[in-house]
């Protein structure tokens, strides 16, 4: 119990250093542009990856309806992983097929 309390006020006096730490690594990255073509394919691939969608059915055109609240998010973590670019809420929400993600990438300039 002793262990547990100390941890607990570790865990909580860290709280507000690791949002911090997260954004020297954020601000970190090295950032190229990303064509269409190669943004195309990536996120096609991502896409496939999915339990949600056939990948044979992936291309631009695809349209998201088939994603629920928590696969939207995944996908964009996922997204934001693959391009190294931070995937807002808002952007998320306008995401309706997968064209939408492919012009968020490519306008966002940003790749590993």
């Amino acid at each position: 119990e002793r262990f547990t309390m100390s941890a607990a006020r570790l865990l909580t006096s860290l709280r507000p250093v690791v949002p911090t730490a997260a954004r020297c690594f954020r601000t970190a990255r090295v950032v190229s542009a990303v064509d269409e073509a190669e943004a195309t394919s990536r996120v096609l691939s991502l896409l496939a990856s999915t339990n949600v969608v056939e990948p044979a059915t992936c291309e631009p055109a695809l349209k998201l309806d088939a994603f629920g609240p928590v696969e939207m998010a995944e996908l964009s973590i996922a997204v934001g992983d693959e391009f190294a670019v931070d995937v807002p809420d808002a952007a998320v929400d306008k995401f309706a097929t997968a064209a939408d993600i492919i012009s968020f990438v490519t306008s966002n300039k940003a790749s590993k």
